[in-house]
């Protein structure tokens, strides 16, 4: 019975070097330039997720844009400058209405999301193969099929997609290096 109040649920997705867990469970963002601490709302997690991947998003519809509607590429690069000023104000806005504090103690019960993630390590490696044969096999439909290189919006589609399980596979990797670091070091015997 106290296994299952062991951990709260949590979103793993949502990493960074500035985003940290408390030992309840809430989510906290800090900004290093203004020495800020935002409490994210459990709620409010994924738009947050969202407005973290803003450029990248914005960069997706660049290359949907210039490759798929075949819009001009100035249109594209103007479009792109639009939508990153539409982003970080909606991302700087959304931060605003979050609770926030001055100075952040990391020994405050907080831990990075990277250390939060709990696997052992025959699930970390079988989670690493998996994306890494997604995004090999991804990029190797994309050369090789017929109806996808026909399609410029279903390559670019699988490049983005290869992209991304390539992202997640290295996340994994780093997760499983440490994991293996801390197996690693020696105990000292008192």
């Amino acid at each position: 019975m106290g296994k299952l109040f062991k951990k709260p649920k949590v979103n793993a997705m949502i990493t960074g070097r500035n985003i940290y867990r408390t030992s309840k469970g809430g989510l906290l963002y800090y900004n290093k330039r203004m020495n800020l601490v935002y409490r994210i709302p459990s709620n409010k997690e994924s738009l947050f997720k969202t407005y973290q991947s803003r450029y990248v998003l914005c960069l997706i519809a660049l290359i949907l844009l210039s490759i798929t509607f075949q819009v001009k590429l100035v249109y594209s690069i103007g479009l792109f400058v639009l939508f990153c000023a539409l982003f970080e104000w909606r991302y700087r806005s959304f931060l605003k209405s979050c609770s926030s504090t001055k100075g952040f103690l990391k020994s405050d019960h907080a831990i990075s999301m990277d250390q939060y993630i709990d696997l052992d390590n025959p699930n970390l490696i079988l989670r690493i193969l998996l994306y890494g044969a997604f995004a090999v096999l991804l990029v190797v439909n994309a050369l090789t099929s017929k109806n996808v290189s026909s399609n410029p919006g279903l390559q670019v589609g699988s490049y983005i997609i290869a992209v991304a399980a390539a992202f997640f596979c290295f996340k994994y990797i780093s997760i499983l290096a440490r994991n293996l670091q801390k197996t690693k070091r020696p105990q000292l015997n008192g």
